[in-house]
């Protein structure tokens, strides 16, 4: 395929580092490479993930998450930092017996469309998306 200027192959080298306590997780991700998911010259750039799954009962858990994207460096006299953004989710699961779970998320972000449109689609706005899940 061929890609916009200034941007090459998705390819990343990130380092991470997580913790969690109970319910809670902080996850940080560092990319060490020159680039970041085809942006050149972004080395440094980091994401921050917190994510909460609070069970209500047995079978309901709340899930909530937010987490920061920050890009490093410029590309021809522009700032990767028009890149940045913060993502956030809510949702709920209900998990049954014998490994089944459904549950419901809705996303969203504060993206730069100018930026996060791809074919005429922003690829940032807000979704829903619905799931049934089987653990074996």
């Amino acid at each position: 395929g061929s890609y916009n200027p200034g941007f090459s192959s998705a390819n990343t080298t990130e380092l991470y580092i997580a913790g969690s306590w109970k319910w809670l997780s902080l996850k940080f991700s560092d990319s060490v490479a020159s680039k970041t998911f085809g942006v050149n010259n972004s080395r440094g750039t980091w994401y921050l993930d917190l994510t909460a799954a609070y069970p209500l009962t047995e079978q309901w858990t709340l899930v909530g998450h937010v987490g920061r994207q920050e890009y490093h460096g410029s590309n021809n006299g522009v700032d990767n930092s028009i890149l940045n953004y913060t993502d956030w989710k809510a949702g709920v699961t209900y998990a049954f017996a014998g490994g089944w779970t459904v549950g419901g998320y809705w996303t969203d972000t504060n993206t730069n469309s100018s930026v996060y449109t791809i074919g005429g689609k922003n690829i940032g706005k807000s979704t829903g998306t619905a799931f049934i899940q089987k653990t074996f």
